[in-house]
């Protein structure tokens, strides 16, 4: 006789091309459907992510779309400090009436801020509460924008879960030098799985014709493309010739493509916009640079080092954490000087570019940790 499923209900607000959203759909996709029956809670069916759910998960949300009167809404409500009375008001309300009599033997907020507040809201629901961090929110605290956490909201909230989930040691060290959190704590991070990286960026054929320079991330602040761009300039200025390919989409895009032109780098910079796929791109590149102001565990970070790319990256948390403090690659301060001297480093030293590639193949056998990943993800749940 089968046993009866484990009912989990996994929260995140949208499924918007970031780093914990692929996340959650890799862990989807890997679940065993035969011991688990799986529902989706979103504040937004938005995002390019949508339509990699499983069919076997049942996704409901609260709205469909996130239209210029929600991001009015929203802007409003943070200016004035009221999203703790807004959500309480009109969005828990909501999702209680989608949850229904749904019981679950696991509530998962798979990310900070509005997911976990939405879950602080939910615990009569579920039996046993995980909640992850995937940044450093002393260098990051977008959380308080993001909820208008009063006093020690946010402390409080995170000390109603069974167990809080880091996606690194200094994610976690954050966390604890700005709380005082009692509840068991895993460092787990993401997952790599460089089998089948290598084998997506083999599906296409990409054609370089200079030396290039690739990152790929939402075109969002924390990911400070501007300050990639002074320093492309600056290589410009130097007489170097090299291309800067930009993969990803974000409300900043068409800010970040005026001031490239400003800068008279159309010809240098191309934006090419949100991809499936962005590992042939990667792997044809020469270099994989991230100039995050912030990042828990920078997931394509560890998919350039699983293609052998030499990787510049400032120094976040996670980024520091990969290369070991420069040990795999080179690190960055978050200056537009210290940017522009790595980069110039490798493009006038191929014997510098080429170490620090092989110091990313011995790299990656360390990072590429699919398989442990979800016996993890099931001891955890």
């Amino acid at each position: 006789m089968k046993s009866e499923k484990k009912r989990i209900l996994f929260i995140i607000p949208s499924l918007n091309d970031g780093g914990a959203e692929k996340v959650l759909i890799d862990i989807l996709k890997r679940m065993d459907y035969e011991k688990y029956s799986i529902d989706l809670l979103l504040d937004y069916r938005t995002g390019s992510l949508v339509e990699d759910v499983p069919e076997k998960v049942n996704m409901f949300y609260i709205h469909k779309t996130f239209a210029l009167y929600h991001r009015i809404r929203q802007k409003v409500m943070r200016t004035l400090k009221l999203n703790v009375a807004y959500h309480n008001w009109s969005l828990i309300p909501r999702m209680k009436r989608k949850i229904g009599n749904r019981r679950y033997d696991t509530i998962v907020s798979f990310l900070e801020g509005p997911a976990l507040y939405f879950h602080s809201k939910l615990m009569g629901y579920g039996k046993k509460h995980v909640t992850w961090v995937h940044c450093d929110l002393m260098k990051n605290h977008w959380t308080v924008d993001a909820c208008s956490y009063r006093g020690k909201m946010e402390e409080r909230i995170y000390n109603m879960m069974d167990r809080i989930v880091f996606v690194s040691g200094d994610a976690k060290d954050a966390l604890n030098r700005m709380y005082t959190i009692k509840k068991e704590q895993t460092v787990l991070y993401n997952p790599i799985d460089m089998e089948e990286i290598n084998r997506k960026a083999g599906e296409k054929e990409v054609v370089k014709s200079k030396t290039t320079l690739c990152t790929v991330c939402r075109l969002v602040p924390v990911k400070n493309i501007g300050l990639l761009l002074k320093a492309v300039k600056r290589i410009k200025d130097d007489g170097l010739d090299a291309e800067v390919w930009i993969v990803g989409d974000g409300y900043m895009m068409k800010e970040l493509k005026s001031q490239a032109e400003s800068m008279n780098l159309k010809d240098e910079v191309k934006f090419l916009g949100f991809m499936r796929n962005p590992y042939p791109y990667m792997k044809a590149a020469d270099i994989y640079i991230s100039t995050s102001d912030s990042e828990g565990y920078p997931l394509t970070v560890c998919e350039a080092i699983c293609l052998g790319k030499p990787v510049i990256s400032t120094r976040t948390t996670g980024g520091t954490e990969i290369l070991n403090d420069g040990e795999y690659g080179l690190m960055a301060g978050h200056d537009e000087e210290s940017v522009y001297r790595c980069i110039k480093l490798l493009l006038e030293n191929r014997e510098e570019m080429d170490r620090y590639a092989g110091l990313s193949a011995l790299r990656a056998k360390d990072i590429n940790n699919a398989d442990n990943f979800m016996k993890e993800i099931e001891s955890i749940v």
